[in-house]
């Protein structure tokens, strides 16, 4: 049976290097999908307590007392900046590889069903999931799993939208129905070079 963990979404934040609409192959060749969000402190030490709480349960869980050093999350100016990210490819029960893409919505929770470009200084929600893991060289640590975003903000161009997203409620923002599209736009992917370092393929 596997592990069911429960869906987590952050209040509004201010996104770094956003891969959310096409994955980064930098250090990854199947590709992840991943976005820094800057959270301000307040909102950060909640989940800052809850993060600590599940890494402990788990260290307890499996016996080992080892913290990893790469918490997915660090201080900086304006509060706490959070690492999200999520595989682009997964293996199946049959053993084949299969893709998957994080759900983006606009903030009148539309499908986002077109890639756009979205730069750094987007402001969005994160859906995510905290999921705990062990390994013997870096100890017990806890991976940020992306499932979703909702855009408020969009420092870019704009697609088109289908449907509604269960995870978030609509608020005032960001309308991909409402944006012209440029279909020229450089994808942020191409135009952003990603900081993200290889050392947490967890």
């Amino acid at each position: 049976m596997s592990t069911q963990y429960e869906t987590l979404i952050t209040e509004v934040g201010i996104a770094d290097y956003p891969y959310l609409f096409k994955p980064d192959t930098k250090f990854n060749a199947n590709g992840e999908y991943h976005v820094k969000l800057t959270l301000p402190e307040d909102i950060s030490k909640k989940m800052i307590d809850q993060y600590n709480s599940v890494l402990v349960n788990f260290q307890k869980e499996v016996g080992k007392d080892k913290r990893s050093p790469h918490d997915q999350f660090s201080k900086v100016e304006k509060g706490y900046q959070w690492k999200f990210k999520s595989k682009a490819k997964v293996k199946g029960k049959n053993g084949s590889d299969y893709e998957i893409r994080p759900k983006i919505y606009d903030a009148s929770n539309n499908l986002i069903t077109e890639e756009i470009p979205c730069y750094s200084g987007s402001e969005m929600k994160i859906a995510y999931q905290m999921r705990p893991y062990h390994t013997p060289t870096l100890g017990v640590g806890v991976k940020l799993v992306l499932v979703s975003a909702q855009i408020t903000k969009l420092v870019s161009d704009s697609g088109t939208s289908k449907s509604s997203s269960p995870l978030f409620k609509k608020t005032k923002g960001f309308n991909v129905s409402e944006t012209p599209v440029n279909l020229n736009a450089e994808k942020a992917s191409e135009r952003e070079v990603s900081q993200e370092t290889s050392e947490e393929d967890f």
